[in-house]
């Protein structure tokens, strides 16, 4: 690895992109890290994988119904006062 008056930053392809005039080196590598998820999908059956998909989705919608609820409830808090 060389080094070069202008900063380096990987981009999504791992390529080394200039953005500016700091000392860094030509080329920041960037881990070789596992999916996770794929790694955890390769684990379960396809039937296993839906439930947990399908959970999640429940979870999902019913968090941001929650949160609609909280809020429409303290606007009318908040036009009461």
């Amino acid at each position: 690895m060389s080094l070069e008056l202008t900063k380096t930053t990987p981009n999504f392809e791992g390529k080394a992109v200039s953005t500016g005039c700091t000392l860094y080196t030509d080329y920041i590598a960037m881990a070789n890290f596992p999916n996770l998820r794929r790694l955890f999908i390769d684990a379960r059956t396809d039937h296993e994988e839906r439930d947990v998909s399908r959970k999640a989705f429940y979870n999902a919608v019913l968090f941001m119904g929650s949160v609609a609820v909280f809020s429409l409830i303290a606007q009318r808090m908040n036009a009461a006062k």
